[in-house]
C-alpha cells in the first residue's frame, strides 16, 4: 500500500522532493561565495524555503546569511525561486540575486548581485527522479555586500546550477564532487554525484561535453577528459574555504534517520587555481572545488 501511494504521488508532493538553485562564485580578490536557494518538503513544514549564503574571506571571518521562508512566502518563478525577501531570478540578459536579512535596529546584511549571461548552453544530466541543469556555466558576476557597517564590491565569475527532483542522490548517501575553472575565455566544469556526471569545456570559442574522470588527493583535484577530448586539468586548492550543513533544515527525527541511513553530509567549497592542458596549450584560471560528503 505504501509503495502504491508513493507511485501515485506527484513528484513535487513527495517527502524527499528538493528544488535547489546554487550560485558558486570566485571573486576577483580570491574570496568565494556559496549561495543556495532551496525549497523542499522535509523539515517542520512541507514546502518551506531556505536561503543560505556564505562569503569566505582570506584571513577574515566568513559572512553568513540565511532566511527560512514559510510555504506562503515561497514563489516558484518561471526561471528562479523567491523565498521571502531573497531570490534568484532570470532577467533579460542574465540573473539577479538578492539576500537581505536583519532589522534596522540590529543592522541589515544585504547582498545584491547581477550575473551576466554567457549565452552558453550545456546539456543537463537527467536521472531517474533527479535533474542537474547548468543554468549558467560562465557568468560575469558583479554586486555589493553590506555587512557590519561596511560595503564591499564583488566582481568575479560564477556558475549557476539548478538541481531538482524527488530523489536527491546525496540524501541517499551518494558523494558529490565538483570542480570549476572560470576565466574570461575559459569554462571547464565537472559536477559528479556518485557515478553520474555533467561536464563541459568551453575553450577557444567552442563548447564541448564529455565524461571525464575526476580524482582527489590531499587538496589536489585531477580531471582527465581523454580520450573524448585532449584536455587535462589540475586544480590546487588554497582557500579560503566555506563549510556548511546542507541539511540543517531537517527536523531532529529526520536528522537522526538520515544519520542512521547514510550519515549527515558536510558541504565544502574551496577556491583554487586550475592548470589546464588543452592540446599543446598550457592555460591557468581561477577555480572552485566543491565536495558534499
Amino acid at each position: 500500500m505504501t509503495l502504491l501511494l508513493l507511485a501515485c504521488t506527484a513528484p513535487e508532493d513527495q517527502l524527499t522532493f528538493t528544488d535547489s538553485w546554487e550560485l558558486l562564485v570566485s571573486n576577483s580578490d580570491n574570496n568565494v561565495l556559496d549561495l543556495r536557494f532551496v525549497r523542499c518538503n522535509t523539515g517542520l513544514l512541507k514546502g518551506m524555503g531556505h536561503a543560505r549564503g556564505e562569503v569566505g574571506r582570506r584571513r577574515e571571518t566568513s559572512i553568513r546569511l540565511g532566511y527560512d521562508a514559510h510555504p506562503d512566502e515561497v514563489e516558484v518563478l518561471d526561471r528562479g525561486l523567491r523565498l521571502g525577501p531573497d531570490y534568484v531570478e532570470e532577467t533579460g540578459d542574465g540573473w539577479q540575486v538578492l539576500f537581505r536579512e536583519g532589522t534596522e535596529l540590529d543592522g541589515y546584511r544585504d547582498l545584491r548581485m547581477a550575473v551576466a549571461s554567457s549565452g552558453l548552453e550545456v546539456e543537463p544530466l537527467l536521472l531517474d527522479g533527479w535533474t542537474t541543469e547548468v543554468a549558467e556555466p560562465l557568468g560575469a558576476v558583479s554586486g555589493a555586500l553590506a555587512a557590519g557597517g561596511r560595503h564591499r564590491f564583488l566582481v568575479g565569475r560564477g556558475v549557476l546550477l539548478h538541481r531538482y527532483g524527488p530523489n536527491p542522490p546525496t540524501l541517499a548517501g551518494a558523494r558529490r564532487d565538483a570542480v570549476f575553472a572560470l576565466a574570461e575565455d575559459i569554462s571547464v566544469g565537472v559536477d559528479q554525484t556518485g557515478g553520474d556526471v555533467v561536464a563541459w569545456a568551453w575553450i577557444d570559442g567552442e563548447l564541448y561535453q564529455a565524461s571525464p574522470v575526476l580524482t582527489r588527493d590531499e587538496g589536489t583535484v585531477m580531471v582527465d577528459f581523454r580520450p573524448d577530448l585532449p584536455l587535462m586539468m589540475r586544480v590546487q586548492e588554497h582557500g579560503p574555504r566555506v563549510t556548511e550543513d546542507p541539511y540543517e533544515e531537517l527536523s531532529d527525527p529526520e536528522r537522526i534517520a538520515l544519520d542512521a541511513w547514510a550519515g549527515l553530509p558536510t558541504r565544502e567549497l574551496t577556491s583554487g587555481v586550475a592548470e589546464i592542458r588543452w592540446m599543446d596549450q598550457a592555460l591557468t584560471a581561477p577555480a572552485l572545488s566543491l565536495q558534499v560528503r
